[in-house]
């Protein structure tokens, strides 16, 4: 009797592995998918491009950050709009390990603004608004006639202090 469960147990070992079929759909990356390419895919290019036309409408530098927050990227993509009242830049850090976007800066001539944001001072006399977003921390500074958001998700931003992000908003050259 025990030789007939046996049996019947590598059968069905046997012919259950003829029954599925798996391919390595894995990238050049090494992930199961590349989520750079999926940005690319549907109108995102690379980060110097959008920074480029941004500048080249503006005619102007922009300022951006040299410090990101101290969470992990593997990477950067940018979005490039005139739409909609000006030159709108999106520069979003990816983790093709995490679904969402991990960071995200924008730069647009009219930043978003809040009733419930609080105000930070900077040393060089500027303000940073704060304000919770449900998927997102938000904090906007306007320098030079131009908005500048910065949004940290929220499991990233168990991992930043807001003095983590003064840095950053001081960081901008």
């Amino acid at each position: 009797m025990r030789k007939i469960y046996v049996l019947l147990f590598v059968f069905l070992f046997i012919g259950s592995s003829n029954l599925v079929h798996a391919e390595d759909k894995t990238t050049k990356q090494g992930s199961s998918y590349d989520v750079k390419k999926l940005y690319l895919d549907n109108g995102f290019t690379e980060v110097n491009e959008a920074i480029k036309k941004t500048e080249d409408l503006l005619k102007k530098n922009l300022e951006l950050p040299t410090r990101v927050p101290p969470i992990t990227f593997t990477h950067i993509v940018g979005s490039f709009s005139s739409a909609s009242g000006g030159p709108n830049l999106e520069i979003s850090y990816l983790d093709e390990n995490s679904p969402r976007t991990r960071f995200k800066i924008l730069v647009s001539k009219t930043p978003p603004s809040s009733n419930d944001s609080k105000k930070i001072r900077l040393e060089d006399g500027n303000e940073l608004l704060y304000y919770n977003h449900s998927d997102f921390d938000v904090f906007v500074i306007e320098k030079k006639e131009l908005g500048y958001t910065f949004m940290i998700d929220k499991e990233s931003s168990k991992k930043i202090t807001m003095d983590g992000v003064v840095k950053i908003v001081n960081s901008m050259e």
